[in-house]
C-alpha cells in the first residue's frame, strides 16, 4: 500500500500557547493552522471568532491522521479529540482535498520558519 502524503501552501505553525489560543480566529481562510503541542494529550479547540468552517485533523506523534471533523461551523465551542494527539490540521473548508482526508495519511511538514 502507498503512503499518501498531504502538503500545502501558506502553512502556519502553531507552537506556544499564546498562537494556538489564537488559532484561526480573526483570519481570512486562505491558510492552514499546524498546532503543535510539546507532549500527546486530548487538546480540545474553539472556533470562536473564525467566521468560516474548516476540516480538523487530528495527528498521532508520527504526524498520521488518526481522526477528522469534516465541515466544524463557525462559533462552534469546543471540540475534542477521542485520542490523545500530538498535532492539530486546520484547514479551511475551501482548501480541503479529498484525497488527503483519510485516516492513516501521513502528514509532512518543515517546521523551519
Amino acid at each position: 500500500m502507498k503512503r499518501k502524503k498531504m502538503s500545502a501552501e501558506n502553512v502556519v505553525i502553531a507552537d506556544n500557547f499564546l498562537s494556538r489560543a489564537r488559532g484561526l480566529m480573526f483570519s481570512f481562510p486562505k491558510k492552514v493552522m499546524i498546532l503543535s503541542f510539546p507532549k500527546p494529550g486530548k487538546y480540545a479547540i474553539h472556533m470562536w471568532f473564525v467566521f468560516y468552517p474548516i476540516t480538523i485533523l487530528w495527528l498521532d506523534e508520527k504526524k498520521r491522521i488518526v481522526q477528522m471533523n469534516e465541515n466544524v461551523k463557525p462559533f462552534t465551542c469546543c471540540v475534542k479529540p477521542k485520542h490523545p494527539i500530538a498535532y492539530i490540521v486546520e484547514i479551511p473548508q475551501s482548501l480541503v482535498r479529498r484525497r488527503y482526508k483519510e485516516k492513516g495519511t501521513f502528514v509532512f511538514y518543515n517546521n523551519s520558519r
